[in-house]
């Protein structure tokens, strides 16, 4: 027989077990009334952000409320979906590129469904697909890449070719080398870009005889930023390029060389019958004066007299030109005098701001074209 001591003891426990559980039950419900919240809140948010292309806000808004790892479970079944609205999982497909190795897995999914697929309008979503693998600079997205450069869609090659452009491996080179033969010239000229973000000057220079004058363009101004003195004979004879485009590139390109030995070239492109390759001639040919110059001006920076150098000095930040920083930064490390070190100073910092100011102006954003029916 139980004693009232135990009767009521056991109803204690008894009630502290159901209260237990009335609360764990409470915050399970909580817990699930949040996660599909969450779930809604994103969904609402790619509502009223529907287009698939311009979805940085959305994208934004996604990621604050905790929307990739839901991401990663739809978006199997978003592909399931009729393809008439791309713009929920394209916004959902660049989301993915933020969500680790399993995001990684699922991209690589949606890009080979896409290579496989005869719709039309899933090329859209396979486009963003690879654009999103780039973001994730993973090995692993290498193999679904190299394999979409197959696809019947130019978008799909032309983005797919842009994001092994991003992945430093050698494989993704090995694999952007192959889209420079594509049948399509925006695949060709992204293939160029790319192989100049890898630093591969062979298969670009191959290209210089491209059929069309836009991908021969483009290469040139990749030799430019190359800026590798051997090629400077293939700039030269890119000035006789039967497209304007191609020799005006030519010109700035040239430029990026610095050598004197091109101004009897350049001197010559400005008797050119079109005139925006003589205006490029023009700007070329100035660009290397203030290159002389500088030279000329960081030679009198181991003048032994103070003033003269502190003139050089001057001299070289009224320029503007980054390519008297080093100069100047090496003056600051020997230069005994106060007066010049002070005016090496000034003159840095003069440089640095034009630079500023010039990037500042580059990065203005422009106007969106209009957002497609």
């Amino acid at each position: 027989m139980l004693s009232n001591v135990d009767r009521l003891r056991k109803k204690g426990l008894a009630r502290y077990w159901l209260c237990a559980l009335f609360i764990v039950s409470i915050l399970l419900g909580v817990a699930c009334w949040v996660i599909g919240q969450a779930w809604v809140d994103v969904r609402g948010v790619i509502a009223r952000h529907s287009d698939g292309i311009y979805g940085d806000e959305a994208e934004q808004e996604v990621v604050t409320l905790g929307g990739p790892k839901e991401a990663v479970r739809k978006i199997g079944a978003y592909w399931q979906l009729p393809a008439t609205r791309c713009g929920e999982p394209t916004i959902l497909l660049r989301i993915l590129g933020k969500s680790g190795k399993e995001g990684v897995v699922l991209l690589s999914d949606v890009l080979r469904a896409t290579v496989k697929s005869t719709d039309e309008d899933r090329y859209e979503v396979g486009s963003a697909a690879a654009e999103a693998l780039g973001d994730t600079g993973s090995p692993l997205a290498v193999k679904a890449l190299r394999a979409a450069l197959a696809c019947a869609d130019s978008r799909v090659r032309m983005a797919s070719v842009e994001a092994l452009g991003r992945i430093r491996t050698p494989e993704a080179k090995n694999a952007v080398a192959t889209a420079m033969s594509d049948a399509h010239i925006v695949v060709r000229k992204q293939a160029v870009y790319a192989l100049l973000s890898h630093g591969d000057r062979e298969p670009i220079l191959k290209a210089l005889t491209d059929d069309s004058w836009e991908v021969r363009e483009v290469v040139v101004y990749a030799i430019g930023e190359f800026a590798k003195s051997e090629d400077t004979k293939h700039l030269i004879a890119a000035l006789s390029d039967e497209d304007y485009h191609v020799r005006a590139t030519a010109c700035t390109s040239l430029a990026k060389m610095g050598d004197v030995k091109v101004m009897k070239p350049l001197q010559k492109a400005l008797e050119d019958n079109n005139e925006v390759v003589v205006e490029s001639a023009k700007w070329a040919v100035g660009n290397i004066r203030t290159l002389l110059v500088i030279h000329e001006l960081t030679g009198q920076l181991d003048n032994p007299v103070a003033d003269i150098r502190q003139m050089a000095v001057r001299h070289l930040g009224d320029l503007e030109n980054t390519k008297a920083v080093a100069p100047l930064e090496a003056l600051l490390k020997t230069e005994q005098n106060p007066d010049v070190r002070q005016a090496a100073r000034e003159a840095l910092v003069k440089i640095k701001k034009a630079q500023e100011e010039k990037q500042a102006k580059d990065k203005q954003p422009v106007e969106k074209p209009a957002k497609p029916d």
